[in-house]
């Protein structure tokens, strides 16, 4: 295993992803980057049709956030600076995460599960759900 993406999302569970990647890392000497993902506001309008005012410097902003925040969280995994790497990924994140995915030669994605209900799924879908169904990398879901 050569490279280890995990996605975080700043939530309880990025934690608990975060010490699967750091252990799978140091068993295997893979590289292990971080990303987060950002939805693109500039395509949301409210409910009369108007753009976002600022979206442009709203999404600067939240890219920079996201940036610092994944430094940090790189920090607490405790392996050597070359081994671990951070990518903020901007658009549709399951498009976004799979393309990156694919053009880093991922041998394996970590992503978390919240857990929510049945009903949340049905209607709302899971994030991780979406990814088991349209990759073919191998994929450790975690659970909150």
């Amino acid at each position: 295993m050569k490279t280890v993406i995990a996605a975080i999302d700043f939530s309880d569970v990025s934690a608990k992803v975060l010490k699967q990647a750091s252990e799978l890392a140091k068993a295997t000497g893979a590289k292990v980057t971080l990303v987060h993902g950002i939805e693109q506001l500039a395509a949301f309008y409210d409910i009369y049709g108007y753009t976002i005012p600022d979206a442009a410097n709203f999404e600067t902003h939240a890219r920079e956030r996201a940036e610092d925040s994944l430094a940090e969280r790189a920090k607490t995994l405790q392996l050597p600076a070359e081994q671990v790497d951070y990518k903020v990924l901007e658009g549709p994140f399951l498009e976004t995460l799979l393309d990156y995915a694919k053009e880093a030669n991922a041998d394996l994605l970590i992503l978390g599960s919240h857990g929510h209900g049945v009903v949340a799924r049905m209607l709302l879908g899971s994030t991780a759900q979406r990814v088991i169904s349209h990759t073919s990398i191998p994929t450790l879901i975690v659970p909150a």
